[in-house]
């Protein structure tokens, strides 16, 4: 599963869904305080903007 929280900086996060562990877990750069979406891109890449 993949979300991002909104802060100083905002972050986004890979859990596993059934656990809830976090598997990742990265800081927006330039300590950006929104993530606006969360997409996966057909060859399996995932990002947020």
């Amino acid at each position: 599963m993949y979300l991002a929280t909104n802060g100083s900086p905002a972050t986004f996060y890979v859990m596993d869904a059934e656990t809830l562990e976090i598997r990742f877990q990265q800081k927006k750069p330039h300590n950006e305080d929104a993530v606006w979406v969360v997409t996966t891109a057909p060859d399996g890449n995932v990002y947020n903007l």
